[in-house]
């Protein structure tokens, strides 16, 4: 952890799985792969000419005329704050537990990265790290920034480039947007994609769904990849897909509430 950061925790609430999960999109290709593919030059598009207003922007507006102010918590810093003024609900989190993110150091089975969503905008930190936020412009697509968990006067959103390393590919369409991964992983939470590595899509069978992903409720005889940390031996791929046919992976309640 940085200096002049504090720890703080996910906050508690019911999770399940999907939304986005960062990391460069290989693997299995998504349907519609003949559809709309440019650049972020593209003149509909224009991402790294045109000004954004998107929720994030706006909020960033507010708080420069102090009309606004973000409330910094012991345990969870700016988080709370955040997701009341962009009108997320804290009952939306998921979480995963891969390495896939930019704040990969932070994140681990045991200290997911939670993240909390609505129609246009997502929030996601691991305990210990910064807020990652994204947002839909209605011209732009995705914008993405981040917000230090440190207790300042005027907080600020940050809009970096380096997002783009993983929300700019096939996947996206070649324009900056989101995707979600099943990524198997390892102890500690280290990506084994030569296990597992998918971009989900609504045509993915849920038995190559969620891998990385805590998945809680009861999945009956519906098998999936979620609340699984694999070994580096558990290589043969095929050989876990029919095992998970045959299976079901469900999380149990006690050790939902030690993680969380």
């Amino acid at each position: 952890m940085r200096a002049g950061r504090t720890a703080w925790r996910p906050l508690p609430a019911i999770v399940a799985c999907g939304l986005l999960c960062t990391v460069t999109a290989i693997g299995q290709s998504l349907p519609g792969d003949e559809t709309f593919s440019a650049t972020p030059d593209h003149p509909a598009v224009a991402y790294a000419t045109t000004p954004s207003y998107d929720a994030v922007v706006r909020l960033a507006l507010e708080l420069d005329s102090g009309t606004r102010r973000l409330d910094f918590e012991p345990g969870h810093g700016y988080l709370r704050s955040v997701l009341r003024a962009l009108d997320i609900t804290e009952s939306s989190q998921v979480a995963t537990f891969s390495k896939t993110s930019l704040q990969s150091p932070a994140i681990s089975p045991a200290n997911p990265r939670a993240i909390y969503f609505n129609d246009t905008t997502a929030v996601g930190a691991p305990s210990g790290g910064f807020i990652e936020l994204a947002s839909q412009d209605a011209r732009q697509g995705l914008a993405f920034y981040i917000l230090e968990q440190r207790a300042v006067e005027r907080p600020r959103f940050v809009r970096p480039a380096s997002c783009l390393g993983c929300h700019l590919s096939h996947a996206t369409l070649n324009v900056p947007g989101a995707l979600v991964r099943s990524v198997a992983a390892g102890p500690g939470g280290l990506s084994l994609p030569y296990i597992w590595n998918g971009t989900t899509s609504h045509r993915t069978p849920h038995a190559e769904r969620w891998a990385g992903w805590y998945v809680t409720g009861r999945s009956s005889l519906v098998a999936h990849l979620g609340n699984t940390v694999w070994r580096p031996a558990d290589a043969d791929r095929q050989a876990i897909v029919d095992i998970l046919r045959e299976t079901t992976k469900e999380l149990p309640p006690s050790f939902l509430g030690a993680v969380l």
